[in-house]
């Protein structure tokens, strides 16, 4: 593994060298394959010293190269700036005020900030007209395809050589659970550390893919129902309920879109599809039934007994649990880290495993914190909601896209936690808003 990382941190050095923007879009596609456990050096109790973040640091002086030798990019017209600003002011005061670890909590924030926020910048300055952007949106369809397949070939073999070769560290950074049983049937991850977190990243590009059949006159219309249908079985096939959700919230968003941009016959025909296509693939689903049952029914705990994983009832006792901290401390939470070191040091077994970003933002960030994500979201929903504004009807959709899929990740952070999968979807947030702007400065 660590000459693997060397050959990949020498290829990444070489690129940056020779063209910049390919080092962004080599990064961004890297960074799904990227997990947490790929280390260059593993030495306890320090921080993992992980590939990522090598290849971060690599880009970040890079680019600030790039930026000194083209003074023209202005990388202030960022339209996020000031509400990064604010995010990063509101969670350091909660880092001050932190219980145990005021450094840990300070590290964390940094750590949001070079790795969640630093890839919409380097996106924005990088990326020149809409080609670009369209390219790097293929390139990553292309690689999900490639995930989605493997996805099925693990399931078909029982096997997942990728996730095998990268748990070979003594830290728990990637959950397995190729040979796990949910209800009677296996549960896949591809190339990601948790099932959830495959599912969850699914539901977006699921949602991409969708657009790409209902607006997008090419002669790859086959291939794309096909890789949409690939998306669906991966996604019913991680056996996990929200994410399913989350995918049926993101594509009821979008077609109210639709209708509201007066493609109401498209929203129909789809839909229709979408039935048919589930109905193909019933002989499967019926191994899965308890897991799509309980993802409607869940707040009925007699179906997630029966598959297994966390209950609405255990949730609510996590709930419970963190607002009588959050009684105790409202204002300023107890740090971004504290529900990781309550964990560590065996002091609150009730919030192991603690689902639902709420319950970060109730123990970990208290009000102040909160207002911070809350300013963050609803500045990214503005950056979207007037999506028809554009003359053009396709590029109408494709801005709707990024709309939808906000609520839907939402819907799957205070279900199920981000569980790591924030970059992922700044990623394509970065995108989303590069787009609007190239957009917008051409009309």
């Amino acid at each position: 593994m660590i000459l693997l990382g060397i050959v990949l941190v020498i290829l990444f050095i070489t690129i940056t060298v020779i063209n910049y923007k390919q080092s962004v879009v080599f990064y961004i596609l890297l960074r799904f394959l990227l997990l947490d456990s790929f280390y260059l050096i593993d030495i306890t109790p320090f921080p993992l010293i992980s590939i990522n973040r090598i290849l971060l640091s690599i880009l970040l002086i890079r680019t600030i190269a790039y930026l000194n030798s083209k003074k023209y990019i202005n990388i202030w017209s960022f339209p996020l700036n000031n509400t990064i600003l604010k995010f990063v002011a509101l969670l350091f005061i909660v880092s001050l005020f932190a219980y145990g670890s005021i450094i840990n909590s300070v590290l964390y924030l940094i750590n949001i900030i070079f790795e969640q926020f630093f890839i919409m910048y380097v996106i924005w300055i990088s990326l020149k007209n809409k080609q670009e952007v369209f390219q790097l949106l293929n390139y990553i369809y292309i690689l999900f395809f490639f995930i989605t397949v493997y996805g099925i070939f693990t399931w078909v073999f029982s096997t997942n050589p990728f996730i095998d070769f990268f748990s070979d560290t003594s830290r728990e950074l990637i959950f397995v659970y190729d040979s796990e049983v949910r209800s009677g049937s296996n549960r896949i991850q591809s190339v990601f550390s948790h099932p959830i977190a495959f599912g969850g990243i699914l539901s977006i590009i699921g949602t991409f893919v969708l657009n790409s059949i209902i607006n997008y006159k090419t002669k790859l219309k086959l291939f794309l129902y096909c890789f949409w249908g690939i998306i669906v079985l991966n996604l019913i096939l991680t056996n996990s309920r929200t994410p399913i959700l989350a995918f049926i919230f993101s594509i009821l968003i979008y077609f109210i879109g639709l209708i509201f941009s007066r493609e109401k016959s498209k929203s129909i025909i789809i839909l229709l599809s979408f039935i048919i296509l589930l109905f193909f693939l019933s002989p499967i689903i019926s191994k899965y039934s308890n897991t799509l049952y309980s993802a409607i029914y869940f707040y009925d705990d007699s179906y997630s007994t029966e598959v297994g994983g966390s209950t609405f009832s255990g949730r609510l006792i996590q709930i419970a649990i963190a607002l009588e901290m959050f009684i105790k401390e409202p204002l300023f939470g107890y740090g971004l880290t504290h529900i990781r070191e309550l964990i560590l040091s065996r002091k609150s077994f009730g919030l192991l495993g603690a689902e639902s970003f709420l319950i970060k933002m109730l123990i970990n960030l208290g009000v102040i914190g909160s207002i911070g994500y809350i300013i963050l979201f609803t500045k990214i929903i503005m950056e979207f909601k007037n999506f028809f504004d554009l003359k053009d009807k396709y590029y109408n959709s494709v801005l709707l896209v990024f709309l939808a899929i906000i609520p839907g990740y939402l819907f799957f952070i205070f279900a199920t936690g981000d569980l790591d999968t924030f970059p992922y979807f700044f990623i394509f947030i970065g995108i989303g808003i590069r787009l609007k702007y190239i957009i917008l400065n051409e009309n």
